[in-house]
Formats: structure tokens, sequence, C-alpha cells
């Protein structure tokens, strides 16, 4: 296979992390303010609703990070909490035109992403649950997780944070090697992420997901197998892995590096055995891939399906964005800018858009074929009122012909294939 080819199996590992926001592609759509046209009776309220908090502070900061983080705004954090209590409080839909009020909304799971939510203590995050809890229903199995920062958390703070209502952990290991480690910015070492694992267990967390991240400077498909080897020996296994291809991101100290050739990462070709070993080595150990960077023994991740099924969901925090009704919306991203706001009773809401039913559809489209399970036509049919073949027709037959998608019952799934294609697979629907 030719390097070009090559390449394409690998754009599909974008890095998508849990709680992940939909702003780079709600930026390439604000020039658009279609109204939209809606032909059936579908009630997105009777579907799942997620709830996603940004708490935009970290310890410090990676070098292949291009979130909405900052490092070192210790005298923020109480402002910040104060503030998006506030903000919860008075609702997402309340500088929303035309948005429908969110008020006794039934949320089935909530999500604190950032960042990282671990640098608050577990008062905090009590605090702002109970705001969500004082103002939306909140289901009585909902899934409630939290971004931890590994390393640097004692078996108390976790289980204060069990009992603030917390149930799932996602902890950013990202790789098990202390000199990568370090080159990469992490504070943590690799002993310290595997006895945080320990602690969480101990506290009495039954519910955690590993993050971890291939294709990173100096590392080769031997080093990765390393890697996942320590990483398997884990007992108990977590529940839910995900695993990311590292992506040099603008605007980071690492596509500086790279850039000027002061750091090597693998090329495509190496990156695409070290994402073919992941599935290889994570299917041996019992894990099912239910997605493209994701994998579970029997507990998926409740919020980002919310995602992927193209559901709804309310964001609170500076740079969250939400999708509410029909409107899709970015909050302001600099943590002094949201609580002036917030303190002066004034918008956060930095833009929003509406998605017009074809927009949703191909959006449908996009974010369905990341899972492995695929679209629904039964699915696609009952929300917009119409066949899938009828509005992508062209589209379905090139990807069928190239063999990049095939049928299993109701359900068009990208085929191993083009799964390594993927995002040229999602561009035809977009």
């Amino acid at each position: 296979m030719s390097r070009r080819s090559r390449l394409g199996r690998v754009i599909a590992c974008e890095r998508i992390l849990e709680g992940m926001q939909l702003s780079g592609y709600a930026e390439q759509k604000t020039s658009q303010p279609i109204a939209p046209v809606r032909a059936t009776t579908y009630d997105w309220r009777a579907e799942p609703v997620g709830l996603y908090l940004h708490v935009p502070f970290c310890e410090s900061k990676c070098i292949y990070c291009d979130f909405n983080s900052y490092a070192h705004m210790e005298n923020k954090f109480a402002p910040f909490v104060s503030a998006i209590c506030k903000d919860i409080q008075r609702g997402a839909g309340n500088f929303l035109p035309g948005a429908e009020d969110c008020a006794g909304a039934r949320i089935d799971t909530i999500f604190f992403g950032g960042g990282t939510p671990s640098v608050l203590q577990p008062e905090q995050i009590s605090r702002i649950l109970d705001a969500v809890r004082q103002r939306y229903d909140i289901a009585r199995d909902a899934e409630v997780s939290m971004e931890a920062n590994p390393g640097t958390i004692r078996l108390e703070k976790f289980a204060g944070y069990r009992n603030a209502g917390v149930n799932r952990l996602s902890m950013g290991v990202q790789v098990l090697d202390d000199p990568m480690l370090k080159k990469l910015g992490r504070i943590h070492s690799a002993a310290g992420a595997l006895e945080s694992y320990k602690l969480a267990r101990e506290a009495g967390f039954e519910n955690i997901n590993l993050d971890f991240i291939f294709g990173l400077p100096g590392q080769n498909v031997k080093h990765l197998d390393e890697m996942l080897q320590r990483l398997l020996a884990v007992s108990p296994l977590p529940e839910h892995l995900s695993c990311y291809s590292l992506i040099v991101e603008e605007n980071t100290p690492l596509y500086t590096g790279v850039a000027r050739g002061l750091i090597q990462v693998p090329d495509d070709d190496e990156t695409a055995d070290m994402y073919e070993l992941v599935m290889s080595r994570l299917a041996e150990a019992g894990y099912e891939q239910y997605e493209i960077s994701n994998w579970t023994r029997g507990r998926t991740c409740r919020h980002n399906l919310i995602y992927w099924h193209d559901q709804r969901y309310l964001a609170f925090g500076p740079g969250a964005s939400g999708y509410w009704g029909n409107t899709r919306y970015k909050v302001v991203l600099a943590p002094a800018d949201y609580i002036k706001r917030i303190r002066n009773s004034d918008s956060v809401v930095a833009e929003h858009y509406e998605v017009s039913t074809g927009e949703e559809m191909g959006e449908f489209m996009m974010l369905g074929l990341r899972l492995n399970s695929g679209i629904s036509r039964h699915a696609f049919h009952r929300r917009f009122g119409r066949k899938i073949e009828s509005e992508f027709r062209e589209q379905l037959r090139r990807m069928f012909g190239y063999e990049l998608l095939e049928q299993a019952g109701d359900f068009i799934r990208l085929t191993p294939r083009g799964r390594m294609l993927g995002n040229e697979v999602f561009a035809e629907f977009i």
C-alpha cells in the first residue's frame, strides 16, 4: 500500500476526547444561520439529554493541548465556581433567541471536562452538582463523569468526589513511560498513574475510563506494545479505554517543535500500524470497540453516545459548546470574561446559529458513522421522516462502491477499510 493510501488510514484516528465539543465544526457553520424546517413530530426531549461542565483550569499545560485551559489561575477557582453555579441556575436558554427554555429538562448524563476538573476540591464539585440538581430533573441512574489528573489525588479526595455524586472517572494516563510523560508536560509518573487508579477503586469507583495516546514523539510499534502490555496488566481492568492517535495541533509547543525539526513524531505508516496494534491487543483483552477511538468491557460512555447520536446537551463554563433545541452555541473563552459577564447578569454566549434540517441530517450521518454499529435506517426515518437513500443516494452509492460502507441488517456502517479512511467518508455527508 502506498504512503498516500496509508496516510488516509490514519485520518480516522482523530483525537476527540471524552466530553468532546463540536466548537470547531460550529465555527465553520456560523455564517449560515438557516432557519430549520422540521418535517416530523420527533421530540428530542424524549431522548437522552446531556449536560457538559467545562472547568478551564489545569496545574500545567501539556505541549500537545489546544483545549481551552489555563495553568496557574488558582485565584480564579472560587469565583469560577460561584459564576458557573449562577449560570446553571439561570439556564442555557436564557440568552438564546428562539431556543426552548431548559427548565425541568431531564438530564441523563453529566460530564465535567477541561482543563482538569480535579483541580477543584470535592466541596466545589458538590456545590456545582447541587446547582444542577436544583435547576434540572436528574435521572436516578444518571452517569456523572469527571476527568481527573492521575498521580496528584489522594484517597480522601477521590472519596470526596464519590460522595459529591460523581460515579464515573476518566483519567488521563496517556502513556506509562516516565521520560515520555515528562516530554509531554505531564506532571504525573507512570507509577503515580497506576497508584491513582488503585486509589480510585478503593474509594468505590466501579466505572473508570483511562485515556491513552499513541504515535508519541520517539515512540515505535514495539514501545507501544510494551505500553499496552503494562496497561492491560492492571487488575481489575478498567471498564473503558479511550485510545487516540496524537494530533499535532497548531498553536501548541508540540506543533512549533515539529515544524522546526526539534521534535520527531512517527510517520503516518507507523501510526497506522500502531492503531491496528491497539485494536488487536484490546480485542484480545476482551474489550469491544464501539467507536473509532473507544473500547469498553460492558460500560460505554453514555455521555459521548449523546454526541455520537447527535442528541441535545446543555453546556456551561468558559469555551463550552452546547446544542439546545435547534441551536448550537459556544460560550466565551476567557475565565475572567466569563466570571465578569455573569456578575453583571450579561450573556456568556459568544456565538450561536440555527441548525437546518439538511445540516442536522449531515451531522447525524457524520457522527453516527463513528460508531461501529453505524447508522440505523429506522432511526434516520423516525427522526427526519425521510429515507437515508432519498437524501444521500449518490454518497451511499460511491461509498458502497469503494467498499468503505457496508450494510448490516438495518444499519449502514463503516467497513474495516472505511474505518481507516473515516474522515473521507464523513466528508461525503457534510
